[in-house]
């Protein structure tokens, strides 16, 4: 009986934290962002696929354009808890993870924490580097 109390005190522990971490364990890489909130019309038009509809939790690969309609909104999360959230009519997508964050119209709401890379966003001839702040960018 005491010998099954070591492997009983692992299996205890390691389930505790795979339910604490579980948003991390199932978190996007550093070259994805997953979907968290869809609202209305939202499609994917990934450069090697058919565009096709989004739905929460999918995982968005790098170049990929995410696309708003109207009235519509998205909500995509980085592993580096970077959240962006896009406004209706926009058009978004990104490479290098948060390095760069191109918004080719419409308009982002970008989190960036402080602990986090500063994420770059690119809208027309215009940069920005965000870090540790909440920025709107509208182009």
């Amino acid at each position: 009986m005491y010998r099954q109390l070591p492997l009983l005190a692992f299996i205890t522990i390691s389930a505790s934290l795979g339910t604490c971490f579980a948003g991390q364990l199932t978190a996007a890489s550093t070259n994805e962002a997953q979907i968290t909130r869809v609202k209305n019309h939202v499609e994917l038009a990934d450069p090697n696929n058919a565009r096709h509809g989004a739905s929460v939790n999918e995982i968005v690969q790098e170049q990929t354009v995410v696309l708003t309609g109207n009235e519509s909104r998205a909500e995509l999360d980085f592993s580096n808890e970077t959240v962006v959230r896009l406004a209706a009519h926009t058009a978004f997508n990104f490479n290098h993870g948060t390095r760069g964050l191109n918004l080719k119209e419409g308009a982002v709401l970008v989190e960036a924490p402080r602990e986090a890379n500063s994420a770059t966003i690119h809208a027309g001839s215009v940069a920005a580097a965000v870090a540790g702040t909440t920025t709107v960018i509208e182009h």
